[in-house]
């Protein structure tokens, strides 16, 4: 009869079941959502007028006919696409799984995330991808490649893939200056900088022997007025501490710092570091 109890009692074991819910790690904030323009369109598209620049022509005569020139002019265009994402909730759900169907559940949550980390995904494409132009808005222009910093972009030696470089972020700044982008415009710089590497040359890169130095020369890059910059760190020698002070020590006066950690949680509730993410405000509120 003891045995019996004894083999039996696993059979009987109770599982336990967490009444809450957690979102696993993911992007919950569009980065670069307030830096473009936001718009409404009633209808499938909508062109928006440019103006090209004007050229002024030396006066050789007295009392010359007024010579009129004609205005270049161009249209940009935008159509709509749309997106959803839907999940199907019983109307029983409510007494069976509680907090999660009400308004402002996880499951809503999670649809407001995944439309921030789309809105990147579509900023991001729409830089990458063609505009389109003309009266009917059916003539394609690509980014011209003068415009661009390859991935092979190096200022002297044998082109090679050396990720992101400092000759990469003062190549972009020389595009934007020589193209004379409004100043009123603020300029951002995104960097995920990898941990370890090689330059064209060979050069070893350890992002924590070098962080300094690329953050340094990355703010000077900055506009003094209004800028932004954001580093990536998947480093566990830092600390939101040690990158607050190392972004502090290049920043302006004026310049708002923020960090924040990123984690994964495990199965007992735990949060594992996983890296730091540091932005730099210029011209903002923090």
């Amino acid at each position: 009869m003891a045995n019996n109890v004894l083999t039996s009692i696993p059979n009987h074991f109770t599982t336990q079941f967490d009444a809450n819910w957690k979102h696993l790690v993911q992007q919950k904030n569009s980065r670069l959502r307030e830096y473009v323009t936001i718009d409404s369109i009633q209808g499938k598209e909508k062109s928006y007028n440019q103006l090209d620049t004007a050229t002024m022509a030396v006066i050789t005569d007295r009392s010359v006919t007024t010579r009129i020139s004609d205005q270049s002019m161009a249209k940009r265009w935008v159509r709509t696409q749309e997106y959803d994402t839907a999940k199907l909730v019983d109307e029983w759900d409510e007494a069976k799984l509680g907090e999660v169907v009400l308004p402002t559940s996880p499951i809503v949550q999670a649809h407001g995330n995944a439309y921030a980390r789309t809105c990147d995904s579509v900023i991001i494409s729409a830089l990458q991808g063609d505009s389109y132009t003309g009266n009917t808005g059916t003539t394609a222009v690509s980014l011209p490649s003068s415009q661009k910093v390859g991935v092979q972009y190096v200022e002297s030696g044998t082109a090679a893939n050396s990720g992101l470089t400092i000759a990469k972020l003062r190549r972009a700044k020389f595009i934007l200056d020589a193209n004379e982008v409004d100043e009123e415009e603020e300029r951002i710089i995104v960097m995920d900088p990898p941990a370890y590497g090689h330059g064209p040359n060979g050069e070893s890169w350890v992002l924590e022997k070098q962080i300094n130095e690329l953050v340094g020369k990355a703010v000077a890059l900055l506009d003094e007025s209004e800028a932004f910059l954001l580093v990536n760190t998947y480093s566990l020698g830092f600390s939101s501490v040690l990158m607050y002070n190392l972004m502090r020590q290049h920043a302006l006066a004026g310049d708002a710092i923020e960090t924040s950690e990123l984690c994964l949680e495990d199965g007992f509730g735990k949060l594992l570091p996983l890296g730091v993410v540091t932005t730099l405000k210029r011209g903002q509120k923090p």
